[in-house]
């Protein structure tokens, strides 16, 4: 029985990362690029794969944060990572995480956040089977 916990975990993240990373690549290849893990990923003799980066697609289905006059001024997400590295005594800029996340956001995730995200025919949202 302990086997099966040992094998199973593994075997069923490397499956969902098998099933939504072709789903996602057959649908588009530019959005399936912007969400990859830089880490492969590999189980016993499967071939090793590239999973989507779940900081990635947590900050496209993270509550867009809103000004007054109704335009986006950050993700939700972003805004309170941000928040709790400064109560710590860090710089945001300093972290290496927060900040590869946040640039990643601004420089491709924003612009394309309304077709990867979007409405019934959402990429990601179908890739990863988002309710």
């Amino acid at each position: 029985m302990l086997s099966a916990g040992l094998l199973g975990g593994p075997g069923i993240g490397y499956k969902q990362d098998y099933f939504a990373s072709n789903e996602l690549q057959s649908q588009s290849s530019a959005t399936y690029d912007r969400y990859k893990s830089d880490e492969a990923n590999s189980f016993l003799f499967f071939p090793t794969i590239h999973g989507l980066d779940g900081r990635k697609v947590g900050v496209l289905f993270s509550e867009a944060v809103k000004n007054e006059s109704g335009e986006e001024i950050g993700r939700k997400v972003l805004i309170d990572e941000k928040a709790a590295i400064e109560k710590s005594g860090r710089k945001p800029e300093e972290d290496k995480n927060y900040r590869e996340l946040a640039e990643w956001w601004e420089k491709d995730g924003k612009q394309n956040a309304q077709g990867d995200k979007g409405g019934s025919k959402s990429r990601v949202c179908t890739a990863v089977r988002w309710p």
